[in-house]
């Protein structure tokens, strides 16, 4: 009686002495081994619809032991399991080797402890009806447990039981509290992202855009971003990469369209020495440069053939291979690209490849121009004037509400840089006086105004060519009663009116005259005519229409 109550005292002490398994059971398996001959304890499970048995813990003269090791068991194992699960259940297996659960329980134990006949004693801790583990003596011997070990054990089996309850459930707390901590840490680190994200216009139009690009946070897939040209898809590239799992990697820009042909290969995939003449060492290119990082491919569909090739092997492969090199080279690269051009149409004439645009486009955003965003106007104002004001020392200039009608109504054909431009013109220019947008806007009323609210500049060009052509052929115009019937009853072969390829020259020629023959940048005939400066110049060429022969100067006004 005395042996009973010792042993229950110091195991209640050791096994409530931490909330911890390991220091607990340790100390516990330290008190039983003065009493019984024991050479291990195990905790494992049994899962009947499974047929499995699954070892989670060890404890041997070496310590605990986080094993979780499963093996799936015989008919025979499975039905001695189901026989004896059962709340405060004792079972002595006299000698494994002769169990069908014992050989496998061995077996799962092997690389911890030699694999020997043995005894075992099944002892269920339960909590009420509900079982928590299967905790197992295993002896020193073959038929080392006798009656009076098993009557020994007895009582303790309560303690044990809810002492191995509160430790199961301290442990999940911790595991769901660890969690937690990382989940926080992570939405802290998107937060403070966010936060510092210069994508104004989140909470208004671009909150679809930004939804979006958190939804592709963990994403390795590539992402195509369309829109406008000055929308501000860089940024959107930017927030992407800051949201992904390759934050902490190099984020590699590639303007396409600034790259010649000629550079295109080198630039992109590196070069050997002696490659050409001039390459007196070797240097990587941007893929290598992005390894473990994004690749921002800005402007793809400048890209020329040759170079869409070479991109189509390296998303397929994962590899490349410098200008004048033979070996590959495996990359980890993330693709981002974007366009203002309609790749789409691209396809149909065969400057893009379908299998390119395929790849690229299985993530897309499209980031929707200003026009059609005009509650991002005056935050975007006010972000542009303190940046541009904070700069030049000065306060920060109050809007001026009286204009924000004509500037709302303008069409923004450049979009964010645009308004950036002329945000920077109107605080150089009034620096102590109020932000007044509208003066700096163009003076044709034609030009300002939205898609919505009238015509736009190249429509108007074409309008007005199209009634002075019609004119000189003694057509009416196509706006009045008449108009219409005579230019569809021009027959083939006969003088009728001019072609839309004629229409769309004059249109040119008119734009080029009243940027004095500048083609792309800030007050071109490009962003006059809403077109990618490439596309104009490929339609000029095609048209017979050369800048040089209007004079250069400052644009006047349309």
């Amino acid at each position: 009686m005395t042996l009973k109550y010792d042993l229950f005292r110091e195991v209640t002490l050791n096994i409530t002495s931490s909330l911890d398994m390991a220091p607990a059971w340790e100390r516990t398996f330290a008190v039983l081994c003065r009493h019984l001959p024991l050479a291990g304890m195990s905790f494992h499970e049994f899962r009947e619809d499974l047929g499995m048995l699954r070892l989670y813990y060890l404890v041997t003269e070496r310590g605990f032991i986080h094993v979780d090791k499963a093996a799936r068991i015989s008919d025979e194992a499975v039905e001695f399991l189901r026989l004896h699960r059962k709340p405060r259940l004792q079972k002595i297996i006299p000698c494994n080797k002769e169990n069908p659960v014992g050989a496998i329980h061995s077996q799962l134990m092997k690389d911890y402890l030699p694999s020997l006949p043995r005894g075992h004693m099944m002892n269920i801790l339960a909590l009420g009806d509900e079982i928590l583990t299967s905790m197992v003596l295993l002896g020193t011997e073959a038929y080392c447990f006798t009656e009076e070990h098993l009557q020994l054990m007895k009582p303790l089996l309560p303690v044990l039981s809810l002492a191995m309850a509160n430790m199961m459930q301290f442990k999940m707390n911790e595991e769901f509290r660890h969690k937690l901590g990382l989940k926080n840490t992570l939405l802290q680190e998107e937060v403070d992202i966010l936060s510092g994200s210069s994508l104004v216009g989140a909470a208004g139009g671009l909150a679809e855009v930004f939804n979006n690009a958190r939804r592709l946070a963990g994403n390795e897939n590539p992402v195509l971003i369309t829109g406008e040209t000055g929308t501000g898809k860089e940024l959107v590239a930017e927030l992407i990469q800051r949201l992904s799992s390759r934050r902490q990697g190099p984020f590699i820009k590639v303007n396409c369209g600034a790259l010649p042909d000629t550079l295109m290969d080198s630039e992109l995939f590196g070069v050997e020495k002696g490659a050409y003449t001039g390459a007196f060492a070797a240097r990587p290119g941007r893929f290598e440069q992005a390894d473990g990082g994004t690749l921002f491919l800005d402007e793809v569909g400048e890209l020329s053939p040759k170079a869409q090739v070479r991109l189509l092997r390296v998303l397929q492969n994962r590899e490349v291979e410098r200008l004048g090199g033979g070996r590959l080279r495996e990359v980890s690269v993330r693709i981002i690209a974007a366009t203002n051009s309609n790749l789409e149409n691209m396809l149909q004439n065969g400057s893009f490849r379908e299998d390119l645009y395929y790849r690229l486009n299985v993530l897309r955003i499209h980031v929707p121009p200003l026009r059609e965003r005009k509650e991002d106007i005056v935050p975007l104002i006010k972000h542009f004037a303190a940046k541009a004001a904070g700069r030049s020392g000065q306060a920060p200039l109050q809007l001026e509400l009286s204009s924000l009608e004509r500037v709302l109504s303008y069409s923004w054909p450049g979009n964010v840089r645009e308004l950036e431009n002329m945000v920077e013109r109107a605080v150089a220019m009034n620096p102590f006086a109020s932000l007044d947008i509208s003066a700096h806007l163009p003076h044709d009323p034609s030009w300002h105004l939205s898609r919505s609210q009238g015509k736009t500049f190249l429509e108007k060009l074409i309008d007005e060519r199209v009634s002075a052509i019609l004119a000189r052929q003694g057509l009416p115009a196509p706006d009045s009663p008449q108009g219409a019937a005579p230019v569809a009853a021009a027959s083939p072969g006969k003088a009728g009116p001019a072609g839309l390829d004629e229409i769309m020259a004059s249109a040119i020629e008119s734009a080029l005259d009243v940027c004095r023959g500048k083609i792309n940048g800030p007050g071109g005939a490009a962003e006059l005519l809403r077109l990618n400066p490439s596309t104009l110049r490929k339609r000029m060429l095609k048209m017979g229409v050369s800048a040089k022969k209007f004079p250069r100067g400052t644009a006047r006004q349309p």
